[in-house]
């Protein structure tokens, strides 16, 4: 794998549509555009983009696209899932942004992005969601038992509490007098 990353120029010498709402809007006016394995990205997505190549060497080798804006923006929606899925806590994703995140796959999978390895990760985000879901809910039903049983005892210790006091109630007082 070539490990090439040269610099193109800055954002201010070269006319590339900004991508709002992404992690890298704050350093728009600023950033400079580099290359990586022939995909021209901001030097602020830069240490992304080289730990998804190295770790995946894979990920590229059947992009089929040839058009730079394109390359851009499909490397950029591969680095932004990325980053919100690195981003937020597992427990915080919608199901809704997880549909997203794998409709997103599935279209980079089409342009010849190799994302098993995502998609494994998406899985187990799943996977753990469901599982925190289900536990979450049987310590509901847990605690909605205890809560039962809680309320009967309760009830059974007052009625233990009338018993000895009627059982006091109860006890023939014996008197010496009448014992004669």
């Amino acid at each position: 794998m070539s490990k090439i990353v040269e610099s193109k120029s800055t954002v201010e010498s070269k006319s590339i549509v900004s991508h709002p709402g992404t992690a890298y809007d704050e350093d728009w006016d600023n950033d400079e555009i580099v290359s990586i394995n022939g995909f021209w990205i901001f030097r602020s997505q830069l240490d992304l983009a080289k730990r998804i190549f190295e770790k995946h060497p894979e990920t590229a080798s059947n992009f089929c696209l040839k058009s730079e804006f394109a390359k851009e923006t499909y490397l950029t929606a591969l680095l932004d899932l990325i980053d919100m899925m690195n981003m937020l806590p597992q427990q915080s994703l919608f199901e809704a942004e997880l549909k997203e995140a794998q409709n997103t796959i599935l279209d980079l999978e089409a342009a010849g992005f190799k994302l098993d390895w995502l998609k494994r990760n998406l899985e187990e985000i799943r996977f753990t969601k469901k599982k925190v879901k289900d536990r979450t809910a049987r310590m509901r039903e847990l605690d909605r038992k205890i809560q039962k049983h809680l309320e009967e005892l309760s009830v059974l210790q007052e009625e233990m509490k009338k018993e000895q006091f009627e059982a006091m109630c109860d006890k023939p007082e014996y008197h010496l007098d009448s014992l004669v």
